[in-house]
């Protein structure tokens, strides 16, 4: 089954950035979450502080003006920009992929995209 490797996940107030591929779609840690998850128990500490490590959270105030989001990556590092100001940067191995082919958007109100532009800079 392929994983999502990662995600910029943008929200009313705050963003998040997920490296998924060495989180929870990791198959080992998947299985072993799902033992917990299916008797509704907590998380192991060792567990849930591993999962942490795979996210940063900042808080971030939406708006109704337009902006210039950019999302980029370096080695291990993804990091969000707006209006030319670093946001958020976190660094976890599974942003080091080499392939990143899948670009989606969702968002839990109604947003508005203009000029989307990708570019893949050696």
């Amino acid at each position: 089954m392929p994983a999502n490797l990662c995600y910029a996940i943008l929200s009313q107030n705050s963003i998040m950035l997920r490296d998924n591929k060495t989180g929870i779609s990791d198959e080992k840690l998947r299985a072993r979450r799902a033992e917990f998850l299916d008797r509704k128990e907590k998380l192991p500490a060792d567990l849930d502080a591993l999962f942490q490590t795979k996210e940063k959270t900042v808080p971030w105030k939406a708006d109704n003006e337009w902006h210039d989001l950019t999302l980029a990556f370096e080695g291990d590092e993804m990091r969000l920009s707006i209006d030319g100001k670093l946001v958020v940067a976190h660094r976890s191995e599974g942003f080091a992929h080499p392939s990143k082919r899948w670009l989606s958007f969702s968002a839990a109100n109604t947003v508005w995209l203009a000029d989307v532009k990708i570019w893949k800079i050696k």
